[in-house]
């Protein structure tokens, strides 16, 4: 399973992106929380802010913004992106539709091949260039 996330600047130029894969079996919303946690760790070790996270998981995103205690292994997941997001000022996260997450899409489906994470700073990874382009218009 793989996970991506980007930051753009608020003009939505690209500023950095993060892939990454992790091994073993999860359910769907499983790997949308830890691909969650992954990227909130990202910005946490960036110091970014003030930023705004988006994920196409309404369930996820929902999820974080409740506090009935849930000890599955999702409930633990979504406790450590609660736990990061605590850490990080102004920082958000909200629902968007895949169709408009689709920069990120392309970076996790990537990264599903791949087995290491992989940070870009500056320079747009060229597999994802034609994507972020599109978005903008």
């Amino acid at each position: 399973m793989g996970f991506g996330g980007i930051i753009r600047d608020s003009s939505g130029n690209f500023v950095a992106a993060i892939q990454g894969s992790f091994a073993g079996r999860f359910s769907p919303l499983l790997a949308e929380a830890v691909g969650l946690r992954e990227v909130l760790s990202w910005i946490k070790d960036r110091n970014e802010g003030p930023i705004v996270v988006e994920s196409d998981s309404k369930f996820v995103v929902d999820a974080l913004h409740h506090t009935k205690d849930d000890s599955s292994s999702l409930g633990i997941v979504l406790d450590d992106c609660k736990a990061l997001l605590r850490d990080l000022d102004l920082c958000n996260v909200s629902f968007i539709y895949r169709s408009a997450n689709s920069v990120a899409h392309s970076l996790a489906k990537a990264a599903s091949s791949m087995p290491d994470h992989k940070v870009w700073e500056v320079m747009c990874p060229s597999f994802i260039s034609d994507v972020l382009v599109s978005d903008l218009n």
